[in-house]
């Protein structure tokens, strides 16, 4: 199973519904490309407002770390700053510590095939690495 991390925090709450948004329509486009996706953004956000529970790392990282303890793989979703995601990063460490292979995908390589393989050419031009996926939109970062 992929466990999809993407961003979500941010002080502007049109940005976080605009990356909620984002993260829902990549884990669908990866689902109806036959692979099982987790995404604790998807599945906690609605939670997280119906259940009026906190949205920030300190209150769901036990949660995440048991979700990503059942996958086998990690995709970071780019969404814009995802580098600076203090969460992300800290679900990129966790799936180091459970040696799991870790991909990039930007929005873009699961809506649009195409966009997918330009999106690796543009990873290859950053890393200076060959994307080690056949799947569109999985690159390894």
């Amino acid at each position: 199973m992929i466990y999809l991390a993407s961003p979500y925090s941010h002080p502007d709450g049109n940005v976080r519904q605009q990356r909620f948004e984002a993260t829902c329509r990549v884990a669908a486009g990866m689902i109806r490309a036959g692979h099982s996706v987790l995404s604790p953004i998807a599945h906690s956000v609605p939670i997280c407002s119906h259940g009026n529970l906190p949205e920030d790392w300190a209150f769901w990282e036990a949660v995440d770390r048991e979700l990503l303890s059942k996958c086998d793989r990690m995709v970071v979703l780019a969404l814009s700053d995802w580098h600076e995601s203090r969460g992300v990063r800290a679900e990129i460490d966790i799936a180091r510590e459970l040696s799991m292979p870790i991909s990039l995908a930007w929005e873009t390589s699961w809506v649009d095939p195409v966009q997918a393989y330009q999106d690796a050419e543009r990873l290859t031009l950053l890393t200076g690495r060959q994307p080690a996926e056949e799947t569109p939109g999985l690159c390894r970062a």
